[in-house]
C-alpha cells in the first residue's frame, strides 16, 4: 500500500502486482478516513478526516494555531511552510518535533486498520513528509505497535519512498503500459 499525502492523501493498493481500483474505480481515497472525530470539520461534511489533519495546510494550520496560543517557537516570518516546519524540528523546535509527531500519529491510526484488513507486505508514505523522515515515521510506527493486531503487523514494513516526486508520474506511466501489455496480451 503506497499513501501518498501532499493536499489530499489517497492510497495505491497494488494486490498481485495489480493496482487495486475497486467497484467504482475509487479504491484507496482514504483521505476521508476519520482519526480525530474531535478534529477539524472536511469539505466531506465529517470533522477529523485524515487529508485535514496530515497534509501540508493541514500542519501548517496546526502550527500556526500553536503559535497564535502563544507557544515560543524558532518559526519565523509571516508565511509559514511545511519546508519551514520541517527544517525547524531538525534544529530541535520543540513546535516543529510537536506538529510533526502529532502527523505521525495521526497517519498510524489510519494506517492500523489497513494492516489489519489487508495484512500488506509493505505500506510505502510519499509525499511532502519524506523529508520529515523519523520525526514523523517513529511516531506512527508506536502507533502501529499499539493499534495494529499482531499477526499482520509483524509481517509489515512500513517506509518512506524512495522514488521522491517522480512517484505519480511513475505510478501513472505505469498503470499505462500494464493497461496496453494487458490488451496486447489478451490479443495472443
Amino acid at each position: 500500500i503506497c499513501l501518498a499525502i501532499r493536499s489530499g492523501v489517497c492510497a495505491g493498493i497494488i494486490v498481485h502486482n495489480q493496482l487495486y481500483r475497486g467497484a467504482s474505480e475509487s479504491a484507496g481515497e482514504i483521505g476521508h478516513m476519520v482519526v480525530d472525530r474531535n478534529g477539524p470539520r472536511c469539505f466531506c461534511g465529517n470533522r477529523g478526516c485524515l487529508q485535514q489533519l496530515v497534509t501540508g495546510p493541514a500542519i501548517i494550520a496546526r502550527a500556526g494555531k500553536r503559535i497564535s496560543g502563544g507557544e515560543k517557537t524558532s518559526l519565523q516570518g509571516d508565511k509559514l511552510s511545511l519546508e519551514k516546519i520541517i527544517g525547524e524540528a531538525k534544529k530541535g523546535d520543540a513546535l516543529s518535533v510537536t506538529v510533526l509527531k502529532e502527523t505521525g500519529k495521526y497517519i498510524g491510526l489510519a494506517v492500523s486498520p489497513l494492516i489489519d484488513f489487508f495484512n500488506p507486505q509493505l505500506i510505502i508514505l510519499a509525499g511532502n513528509l519524506v523529508e520529515a523522515g523519523e520525526l514523523v515515521l517513529e511516531p506512527l510506527k508506536e502507533t502501529v505497535e499499539k493499534k495494529a493486531l499482531e499477526i499482520p503487523r509483524r509481517t509489515v514494513r512500513i517506509a518512506f519512498s524512495e522514488l521522491g516526486d517522480n512517484i505519480g508520474a511513475l505510478g501513472a506511466a505505469n498503470l499505462v503500459l500494464q493497461e496496453k501489455f494487458k490488451f496486447q496480451f489478451s490479443q495472443i
